[in-house]
């Protein structure tokens, strides 16, 4: 009797293993999809919000990403002339279980008089007070001091730690092409991409740059803290 006791047993243990194990890995797999979800996401969404052309896109087309990408306004920008546009996409997952810093993309479209008139699309990594980043501006003209139609900025201390683009319309094909080709392989990647290059890959650090400012350790942006 205590032999089939100890047989009954072992036969329930390893019935609870194997269902613990199961839920185990249907709760990974999920992740798993979820995190490759939200990246493919962010892709096709860089893809249309890069598309619409300055001065050209309407607001419909803005909107339509909106309720497309789950974009909201930001009242902070809104003018009688009209309003930015917010859209945000993470690594959700991989910081909840600390698997990786927080890494997000970023992109706010503003419009104003019914046309696209602005477009900035962050890709930050960590968290906010020391963050990495890859910080891309397109405007209708270049703030005082920034050279147009293209310039990029770059900072670091011992590491690469932020990149600046600024653009205007009047940017080339080539130049658009650098400045948009972010790395959103990181919002996936198990341990994040804690180094601008990662984020922006196609902007290169040598000390002479064929396609911007040559780096300086001490370089700063009018962007400064506030992005």
């Amino acid at each position: 009797m205590n032999r089939m006791l100890h047989l009954e047993d072992r036969r329930n243990t390893k019935t609870v293993a194997t269902i613990v194990l199961s839920v185990f890995l249907a709760c990974a797999l999920a992740i798993v999809g979820d995190v490759i979800h939200r990246r493919k996401r962010a892709e096709t969404f860089l893809r249309d919000a890069t598309s619409l052309q300055l001065r050209e896109a309407t607001l419909t087309q803005v909107q339509q990403l909106v309720a497309r990408y789950e974009g909201r306004v930001e009242p902070s920008t809104c003018s009688p002339k009209g309003c930015g546009y917010f859209f945000s996409f993470d690594n959700g997952w991989l910081h909840r279980l600390h698997l990786a810093p927080r890494t997000r993309l970023t992109c706010t479209l503003g419009v104003a008089d019914g046309f696209l008139d602005y477009r900035r699309v962050f890709l930050t990594s960590g968290n906010t007070a020391g963050e990495f980043g890859a910080f891309v501006q397109e405007r209708l003209s270049s703030p005082k001091g920034i050279p147009e139609p293209f310039s990029i900025s770059r900072g670091w201390t011992t590491r690469r730690w932020r990149v600046y683009v600024d653009m205007t319309g009047d940017a080339t094909a080539d130049q658009h092409r650098i400045a948009y080709s972010l790395n959103l392989e990181c919002l996936s990647k198990i341990g994040g991409c804690e180094d601008a290059y990662q984020l922006l890959p196609s902007v290169t650090w040598e000390q002479t740059s064929p396609n911007g400012v040559s780096p300086n350790a001490t370089e700063t942006h009018p962007l400064g803290e506030n992005n």
